[in-house]
């Protein structure tokens, strides 16, 4: 989002959910895809033993090993940004409710500031 005016803060709760969405739902495709991979390692492992499977194995394997750090990675990306939100989130409200609740000066001007569109 761009920010009109280089001072003020700007939020907005739909792109945050939006975003946790978008990275929830990519996060089910790529379980989807590892629990595709696993089926056919366990197939190749049990029905097929040549030396050309167990360098397949071992590429599968080194392929799982990426997938497992990427997934945490998501993950980790998912909490922070989830937390993060919510920080700016409650201290917008909080900011916002102080300066309401003191009327007129600068409490008027931060007000404006938080909430740029109302005035």
């Amino acid at each position: 989002m761009t920010t009109p005016n280089p001072g003020t803060l700007q939020i907005d709760n739909t792109t945050v959910k939006n975003v946790l969405h978008n990275v929830e739902t990519h996060m089910g495709t790529m379980k989807s895809a590892a629990a595709a991979v696993e089926g056919i390692n366990t197939e190749i492992h049990e029905h097929f033993q040549a030396a050309c499977s167990s360098l397949y194995v071992q590429k599968m394997k080194e392929w799982h090993d990426e997938y497992i750090q990427l997934t945490q990675m998501y993950d980790r990306f998912h909490a922070d940004l989830q937390a993060g939100s919510q920080t700016v989130f409650t201290g917008h409200d909080n900011a916002y409710h102080v300066a309401g609740s003191v009327g007129g000066g600068y409490s008027a001007i931060v007000e404006a500031g938080l909430n740029p569109t109302g005035h």
